[in-house]
């Protein structure tokens, strides 16, 4: 009986079966006396695919967002990307990186985007240094006019004449992504 249990056991847990990055199992036995005086042994396995920590809470902040229906704010890449030398797009990357780990810590996130990654391929090797495959965000090949309606975006530009005096729910920030030192 309990050799064949290990075994068992053994089969269940071997790494094939939790191939994968991030994969766990849990495993728990109970041993526990069958009516006739003879043990009962109950195998319970459960696997899935585990997320680390900062990635569910940064998910779950991303949650709050979209539930509370809050404004996006999109970081549109591809537009500006071939027009900025290799020192703009790393410090490109840089503030990107601040800019979501920022919002993480609001109180009421804004649901942010990256816009344009088609032909963003320089800004988004970067961003690889700043692990961005594992941020909670928006990513979207195409340009923010090619992602959401029209009328709802909202181009922020220092250079602009008109002044935003409230955002209105369902707009759509966009922030070009360029870096001109």
């Amino acid at each position: 009986g309990r050799l064949a249990a290990l075994g068992y056991l053994s089969t269940i847990t071997s790494p094939s079966v939790l191939a994968g990055e991030g994969a766990a199992a849990r495993v728990s036995v109970r041993v526990q006396a069958a009516g006739s005086g003879a043990a009962e042994l109950r195998l319970f396995v459960c696997l899935r695919q585990r997320q680390p920590r900062r990635q569910r809470r940064a998910a779950a902040v991303a949650a709050r967002a979209e539930a509370a229906g809050r404004t996006v704010v999109a970081f549109d890449l591809g537009s500006y990307a071939s027009a900025m030398t290799d020192a703009e797009v790393g410090a490109m990357a840089r503030q990107l990186g601040l800019c979501y780990g920022y919002n993480r810590g609001l109180p009421q996130p804004f649901r942010l985007a990256l816009c344009g990654l088609r032909d963003a391929a320089p800004v988004a090797a970067r961003l690889e240094a700043h692990c961005w495959r594992s941020w909670v965000l928006g990513r979207h090949e195409e340009p923010p006019w090619g992602t959401w309606p029209a009328a709802s975006l909202v181009y922020l530009s220092a250079d602009a004449e008109a002044t935003l005096d409230r955002i209105e729910a369902g707009d759509v920030l966009v922030i070009g992504g360029v870096v001109d030192h």
